[in-house]
């Protein structure tokens, strides 16, 4: 009972240490990720401001806003996830591995390794097929932004000439355009989650049959 007592409290302070290493990891991530946001935000802006009269007559207020602060938004939640996710994740992989190829079978871990860099070559590939369909979506996503802003600051003017009509069709255009674009990338990325958990399968298969393996040959 002693024995049982302690496995139970080493299980609880290993549990509660972990929640308190990820709430200050994501903590520490998060406020890297809005500091360096933040200041590259100035920067761009400023750098902005320093174009000429060219660069801003081609390019919205709404869409400039999209740009600034709509894109760098989704750069900042990439900084706050990549220490827990990315890393977090390559460190177990590599725990894993060395465990199997010291304490297990070298031939358990040989056939882990394969898997592993396999999967992530194919991640890498469905990564990149994904990827042209996001950026098309953000730029229908920033002109219609681009459109609400002009649109809606001018309404008056836009009624004096009789000219709602016209918006209409172009708001309708802008709008479907968002919808196309959005649901093309939404139906890669289904394709991507699920070759993701066709890999995951694939991981547990390989595992199971070299556990069998391993046991039949000891």
């Amino acid at each position: 009972m002693r024995q049982v007592t302690y496995l139970g409290l080493l299980f609880l302070g290993v549990a509660v240490t972990n929640q308190v290493l990820a709430i200050l990891a994501r903590y520490v991530s998060e406020k890297l990720a809005w500091t360096a946001t933040n200041q590259l935000r100035e920067d761009l802006a400023m750098h902005c401001l320093l174009l000429d009269m060219s660069f801003h007559n081609k390019r919205t207020p709404g869409e400039m806003i999209e740009r600034v602060d709509g894109d760098l938004g989704h750069l900042a939640n990439f900084f706050s996830q990549f220490t827990i996710r990315i890393i977090g994740s390559l460190l177990m992989l590599i725990g894993v591995l060395a465990v199997l190829y010291l304490r297990i079978d070298w031939r358990v871990g040989l056939a882990m390794t394969a898997y592993a860099i396999v999967t992530l070559f194919g991640l890498a590939v469905l990564r990149s097929v994904a990827l042209p369909a996001w950026k098309e979506a953000g730029e229908a996503n920033a002109g219609l932004f681009g459109f609400l802003e002009k649109h809606l600051s001018g309404t008056e003017d836009i009624r004096a000439n009789g000219g709602e009509a016209n918006s209409m069709n172009f708001l309708f255009h802008h709008a479907g355009r968002r919808m196309q674009t959005e649901r093309a990338a939404s139906f890669k990325n289904v394709k991507l989650w699920g070759s993701t958990t066709g890999f995951h399968m694939l991981g547990h298969l390989i595992g199971l049959g070299s556990g069998v393996l391993v046991v039949r040959l000891w």
